[in-house]
């Protein structure tokens, strides 16, 4: 069976090495690699053994979406529709040829329920958007949880999808590796071609290879309800809140949700967790009920208390950005 590495903690991947008869600190270096240096092809881990890197070509992918579109706006904005899951389609590393992956039919309220990674089959095709914003200094990056959505907000163009199916831990992850490589290589391309580095606001603050650029902001406000799809969408969070995975701050990522209650309860009992916002809409439940219809499952009271109940870290009751 075929391993996707992408979207694993550093302990799956220290287990995965050990079940392999290796050391378990090389699941800590493929760790390392992947989300804080960016190697998605395990011929490029030089700190591996070749022998390792051989085996893992074998048994391994990382499985990157297919870029089918990108918006370029002037002031450099990107929006990607990004194609996953389609064995066709995506772009997988270190996959032997013929190995027989095909993209498996999911039942969306199955997916919902508990939106689980199935091991060792691609998910159905679907269609995702991310979108790269870059500002003198920083740079922020909005990413999608779901393909489609359940939750019916009659505002929302995602809406009218429906849901289509819960994204993986890797596929979250993607959203954001992807841009920041893109961002990275294209710096470093001007460079080159400059012999200078490019003026504020000219391009993009560009991603170094082992870090970030002096700000980097994650906001899960793409396609989906984040708390929806629990725990792939934390799995995906502990990864890039870890200073050894890709290193961003709890203080520049956010996650917005239309109002899930139990979700927001057990997101407070999480120790690594984003900022949380709630995207509201209208200010009393009659208004509230017409434009987003989860209002009728937790309306306005409910929420309410779920949010004072929510504790803060020290951080945030002083208003820390």
């Amino acid at each position: 069976m075929i391993t996707e590495l992408l979207g694993k903690s550093r302990d799956e991947l220290r287990a995965f090495c050990v079940a392999l008869g290796e050391p378990a600190f090389r699941g800590a270096q493929i760790y390392h690699a992947l989300y804080s240096e960016r190697k998605f092809d395990v011929a490029q881990i030089t700190n591996l053994p070749a022998a390792l890197r051989e085996r893992l070509a074998k048994e391994s992918r990382v499985t990157l979406p297919e870029v089918k579109q990108r918006f370029a706006s002037s002031d450099g904005s990107v929006r990607y529709l990004l194609a996953l899951g389609d064995a066709e389609k995506v772009k997988t590393f270190n996959t032997p040829t013929g190995s027989g992956q095909a993209p498996y039919a999911e039942n969306p309220e199955s997916a919902e329920k508990n939106g689980k990674e199935k091991a060792g089959r691609l998910p159905k095709p679907a269609s995702v958007e991310a979108v790269f914003m870059p500002s003198e200094e920083r740079q922020t990056i909005c990413i999608s949880t779901q393909a489609g959505c359940a939750v019916d907000c009659h505002f929302c163009l995602t809406a009218q999808l429906g849901l289509i199916r819960n994204l993986t831990a890797g596929e979250i992850l993607a959203q954001v590796l992807l841009p920041l490589e893109e961002t990275h290589r294209s710096a470093q391309i001007q460079k080159k071609d400059a012999g200078l580095p490019a003026g504020p606001g000219q391009v993009p603050p560009a991603a170094t290879k082992s870090g970030l650029a002096p700000q980097t902001n994650i906001v899960l406000m793409g396609q989906g309800e984040p708390l929806l799809n629990f725990e792939p969408v934390m799995a995906a969070v502990r990864i890039m809140l870890d200073p050894e995975g890709m290193g961003i701050s709890p203080k520049h990522m956010t996650l917005s949700t239309s109002g899930i209650v139990p979700g927001i309860q057990r997101l407070a009992l999480e120790k690594v967790r984003p900022k949380l916002a709630i995207s509201l809409n209208a200010s009393n439940d009659e208004q509230r009920d017409a434009l987003m219809p989860i209002n009728k499952k937790y309306p306005l009271a409910v929420l309410m208390k779920a949010c004072k109940d929510y504790p803060l870290r020290t951080w945030e009751q002083h208003g820390s950005t």
